[in-house]
């Protein structure tokens, strides 16, 4: 089995964060806080905080993502509205004038 020495990194997970010396090849591997393992952060210090900051985070990204499309929406429902009360209006007019 052959390692890609560029994209290996390293992670010590200890309360006491302290860098890990691993060299193959001649080469240094990166020391890392965290990295994302099937969805989820695993960082160095064995606590779930930084994820959880990021999962409300996306949280809010979405909420606010929601909010727009709504407000897009409902501003699309009022200019329809709006028209249709113009087209009524102008109908109006052309019968009362017309009569």
């Amino acid at each position: 089995m052959e390692i890609n020495v560029e994209k290996t990194k390293v992670m010590r997970i200890s309360t006491l964060p302290s860098a890990v010396w691993i060299i193959i090849n001649q080469k240094h591997l990166e020391n890392v806080d965290y990295f994302y393992y099937l969805g989820s952060v695993i960082t160095d210090d064995a606590r779930c905080t930084f994820e959880i900051k990021l999962r409300r985070r996306r949280r809010r990204r979405r909420r606010r993502r929601r909010r727009r499309r709504r407000r897009k929406w409902r501003r699309r429902r009022r200019r329809r509205r709006r028209r249709r009360r113009r087209m009524m209006m102008m109908m109006v007019m052309m019968i009362v004038i017309i009569i």
